[in-house]
């Protein structure tokens, strides 16, 4: 059970639980195609075949440390809109969460590149009142993570 089910308080229900976008696994990916590159042309019989097992083994390694982080990053971060509050939760052995009521929710930013534009993924940052704020990148359809958030604040 998810964080942010477990912490639901009376009459509260969950509306939202973002998605992380599939491009969060791109640079895992890169790196051990790279390896899979490498990998090949040792089986070439040329002079560089020794560098490229040497590379392909780099590579590798690199794109499955990267590729583990990715994992854990995915199965330990939530964001979460309820219908009182903004959660997002960080962390696999230490938690940080960031829980704004959504009476003291200011604005919800999206960021979003020329990638994100085109897959439909970026970056959210909620801003509270006074100095509270938090971002969290990789969400899939983050307008619509905007969306709920701005539409609960206005039922308060």
């Amino acid at each position: 059970m998810k964080y942010t089910e477990q912490t639901l308080v009376k009459d509260e229900k969950l509306t939202l639980m973002a998605k992380w976008h599939w491009m969060i696994w791109g640079i895992p990916i890169l790196l051990l195609a790279i390896a899979i590159f490498f990998l090949a042309m040792t089986a070439m019989d040329n002079a560089f075949s020794g560098m490229a097992s040497l590379l392909a083994a780099l590579f590798g390694i690199w794109g499955f440390l990267v590729l583990l982080r990715t994992f854990i990053w995915v199965k330990t971060n939530e964001a979460a809109v309820t219908t009182k509050r903004v959660v997002l939760k960080t962390g696999v052995i230490s938690r940080s969460t960031f829980e704004l009521n959504l009476q003291k929710v200011e604005s919800v930013q999206i960021d979003q590149d020329i990638l994100g534009r085109m897959f439909n993924y970026g970056s959210v940052t909620v801003l509270g009142t006074g100095r509270a704020s938090r971002k969290v990148g990789f969400i899939s359809d983050p307008l619509s993570f905007r969306a709920k958030a701005l539409a609960g604040m206005d039922e308060k």
